[in-house]
């Protein structure tokens, strides 16, 4: 019997970025996440990590970042919205990749488009597409490792910044391993290495 190959790193990586990245466009034509369904109060995180290189991309329902799924219909709305995309900039920062000694590199935060601002008067009628539909935030951090064969575990908090997730699907694909795990709210470590 012949014994399988495995894909080289980079076509490891390039793989799960693939899958990431396809989950994103699915995410954002549907209005569902890789979930299977928008769920509120449930989040995803994936995470990629390939030599020194680690991606970790995380999709919240806008209800559960912001608290309402339109248009924002005022100023102190789109002040929350912009709050919003800062505190989960920063959420990078509080990410813990341990034994990897990695640093953060970039945090992309993608939020809806909204066809027009909804601050206006007006007594005609035209369609409010979005006023029902499902829309989701979705952020991406970039890591470098110094030592990323040495990576561990993730530990990520997402509970404070995000009070109405309940909780949390991770899913990873390492040069270790792969595995997922769902995290309850309040619970933070995922052992990357578990998944062997």
């Amino acid at each position: 019997m012949k014994k399988p190959t495995a894909l080289p790193l980079r076509s490891s990586l390039a793989v799960c970025v693939g899958l990431c990245l396809t989950s994103a466009a699915w995410t954002h034509e549907s209005g569902h996440t890789a979930l299977g369904s928008h769920v509120h109060g449930a989040g995803l995180l994936q995470l990629a990590q390939s030599g020194a290189e680690v991606q970790i991309s995380m999709v919240y329902a806008m209800a559960d970042v912001v608290g309402f799924e339109r248009a924002p219909r005022d100023d102190a709305e789109r002040q929350r919205l912009s709050e919003a995309q800062s505190r989960l900039q920063a959420l990078g920062g509080e990410l813990r990749l341990e034994g990897g000694e990695c640093t953060l590199g970039q945090a992309t935060v993608t939020l809806p488009k909204f066809d027009h601002d909804h601050d206006h008067d007006h007594d005609h009628d035209h369609d409010h597409g979005d006023e029902s539909a499902h829309h989701d935030v979705r952020v991406d951090y970039s890591y470098r490792c110094a030592r990323g064969a040495e990576l561990l575990a993730l530990v990520v908090a997402p509970w404070t910044a995000l009070p109405s997730l309940e909780r949390l699907r991770v899913e990873w694909v390492t040069d270790a391993g792969q595995g997922s795990v769902d995290l309850a709210a309040g619970s933070s470590r995922v052992e990357l290495k578990s998944g062997l």
